[in-house]
């Protein structure tokens, strides 16, 4: 792969910055052929002042890119603004494209050609949902716009021994028992850092121990934190003393990475109540460093800040106008009371940090690595099995919330003219409600045994022949002359321990080609997989269907959004769903602002065994069913609107 990239080296610009950690991934990999072009930087930028802060080997390797002399290349990366178009340039080119309320004029280059970014192969790739939809908001196709995360490097950000975070304290001045509370984002609007400002001082006013260290950026955009404690002290001036003020330190100059890390290991928490980002990918390197953060919800940060390793803030979403030709800018507006109680928290933890942080770290720095990054740009870019690591390919734009609720509705209870539910099976756990024409099943294919075989029994003890599927037990938790176990699981293809269903059919078929058939399965995830290769035709030789649906709270990836969709449009085509009931093993979640429970139980009867006069109105849960776990309350929920 010859790849040309255009952007800045040499410097700590953010973009810049991006562009030097993807480019030392692509370095690392060994199988791309790397150009370099180097536009210039703004007029008013001091590259002198703002080095990149790399080691001088890092340094020395990113300098030694060939700058680009007209080679020919597979590919174009462009990771600079202002965004512009190359109108006559027929390469596929890939433009790295960011933004925090929304776009504006001003992102783009005169003149630009707004066609460009997504024609022929040409794709847009941006780090996070949030921005990813302020782009599709401003008339770019969603399927031309990739998510590819940013990354961190864990050689740079680690967490530091006790013993060296001490002694890190003390040198710079920081009591044990005082809570330092850490931002290095920088003192503007969309950052937050009047709020913080203010939740600071109200916590002062409270008598706690705690410090505020800051970050000023005049270096880089001339923006001076001083600015920013006067407007508050003129707005809020019982709160902005002189003790307060004497709490707070603010960091001037430019600063290496050893040095942010210095600052990440003093602090007991990093607090970014921001209203808008593109990233934040301060955030990501705190978390790196071992720090519980605080942050906001609904913005950048809810693609990589999950719970032990954030407290994210509730917020109110924020309009502003937008310029002429582009939609209204969008931002969130944490709550300062929620702010301070959050911030409370960290001091009155007193040190001590969330359970399983350390195992929650590990997980997601996985997924969030400068390798995975580049190589999710190379699969962009066109080169097949270019993932390290067996990284997915960039992420698309997860569902609105009308996909959410167009899919639910797949699921909605009909009214049955003509049956009656009963339940079958145990009274809890493995039991399902059924319409009445499962009592005529001569044959059951029960695929996933688990440790309750109450409703395979209950047909068993009526004469029906039960196959069942499990490849993950020796053998059935009780026994019945009519159950035919095979230690065979579900997938797509019938390859090793797995068999596909349309072989587990044909032993159905050899067990009773005429009798009437009932399918039921609990896979545990498995069964989406599974589904995609069954056909409608060999779900139509069953009755009834009954299922557990699990990772629902998923619904927010597109890719398995689309996998469900497909799944339950395939269950659906020639059965009707008949019942509802979540599982309360499983919980629920808000996806794209709909409650929706992680795993549900489906009952879906053929349709031409009954009429189905419209939508059902029996509540969720019904009168048949029960909690799945005995000792929770059962999880209600209304119909999908």
């Amino acid at each position: 792969m010859r790849l040309l990239l255009e952007g800045w080296r040499g410097s700590n610009q953010s973009h810049a910055l991006v562009n030097q950690f993807q480019a030392l991934a692509f370095l690392r990999r060994g199988d791309v052929s790397l150009f370099h072009s180097d536009p210039p930087f703004p007029d008013h930028f001091d590259v002198a002042r703002n080095n990149a802060g790399l080691s001088p080997e890092e340094t020395a390797l990113i300098a030694g890119i060939p700058s680009y002399a007209g080679e020919e290349v597979d590919a174009v990366y462009r990771i600079l603004p202002p965004y512009r178009s190359a109108p006559n340039d027929t390469r596929r080119t890939l433009t790295f494209m960011v933004t925090e309320v929304g776009l504006g004029a001003g992102t783009f280059a005169p003149e630009t050609d707004m066609g460009f970014f997504t024609r022929d192969e040409n794709l847009i790739v941006t780090p996070t949902v949030w921005s990813a939809q302020r782009l599709t908001e401003a008339g770019f196709d969603a399927d031309r716009v990739r998510i590819v995360p940013h990354g961190v490097d864990t050689n740079l950000f680690f967490p530091l021994p006790p013993d060296q975070r001490a002694q890190v304290r003390a040198r710079l001045g920081f009591a044990p028992d005082e809570t330092v509370l850490l931002n290095i984002g920088g003192p503007f609007w969309n950052k937050g850092i009047d709020l913080l400002l203010e939740a600071f001082a109200l916590l002062r006013a409270r008598g706690r121990r705690v410090r505020l260290v800051l970050k000023d950026q005049s270096n880089v955009y001339g923006a001076s934190m001083s600015h920013t404690i006067a407007a508050i002290g003129a707005r809020r001036p019982e709160l902005v003393t002189p003790e307060s003020l004497a709490a707070i330190s603010v960091i001037s100059g430019t600063l290496d990475f050893g040095q942010v890390r210095e600052l990440f290991a003093l602090a007991d928490a990093y607090v970014s109540p921001y209203r808008a980002e593109g990233f934040n990918l301060p955030v990501l390197e705190a978390i790196a460093c071992g720090l519980p953060v605080i942050v906001s919800t609904g913005g950048a940060t809810d693609d990589f800040c999950p719970e032990p390793l954030a407290v994210r803030l509730p917020c109110n979403g924020g309009v502003l106008p937008g310029e002429a030709g582009f939609p209204p800018r969008r931002f969130v507006q944490p709550k300062l009371d929620a702010l301070v109680e959050a911030m409370d928290g960290v001091c009155l933890a007193g040190g001590v940090r969330p359970a399983g942080l350390d195992l929650a770290r590990a997980a997601l720095l996985q997924q969030f690595s400068w390798d995975r990054a580049a190589a999710l740009l190379l699969d962009c870019a066109g080169v097949k099995g270019a993932s390290a690591e067996h990284a997915p390919s960039a992420r698309p734009l997860p569902p609105t919330q009308k996909q959410v609720l167009e899919l639910l509705q797949l699921m909605r209870p009909c009214a049955m003219q003509n049956s009656v539910k009963l339940r079958i099976g145990n009274t809890y756990d493995g039991g399902y409600v059924m319409p009445d024409a499962a009592l005529q099943t001569d044959v059951l294919l029960s695929i996933g045994v688990g440790h309750d075989v109450s409703f395979d029994m209950e047909f068993a003890r009526r004469g029906a022949a039960v196959l069942q599927f499990d490849h993950t037990l020796e053998g059935p938790p009780e026994t019945h002359e009519n159950f035919r176990f095979h230690r065979l699981g579900w997938g797509p293809t019938s390859e090793g321990p797995l068999l596909s269903l349309a072989d587990m059919h044909a032993r159905v078929e050899e067990a009773s080609s005429a009798g009437r058939k009932l399918l039921k399965f609990d896979v545990e995830g498995a069964e989406y997989q599974a589904l995609e290769t069954v056909s409608s035709d060999l779900l139509r030789a069953y009755d009834v269907i009954v299922c557990e649906l699990h990772d629902l709270c998923r619904l927010g990836d597109r890719r398995h959004y689309d996998q469900v969709r497909r799944a339950l449009e395939k269950l659906t085509e020639s059965h009707a769903p008949v019942h509802l009931h979540a599982n309360n093993y499983g919980g629920m979640a808000v996806v794209q602002g709909v409650p929706v429970p992680d795993a549900v139980e489906l009952t879906l009867l053929r349709r031409d065994l009954d009429d189905f006069p419209g939508l059902s109105d029996e509540p969720m849960p019904g009168a048949l069913d029960n909690p799945n776990n005995p000792i929770a309350p059962d999880l209600r929920f209304s119909a999908f609107a």
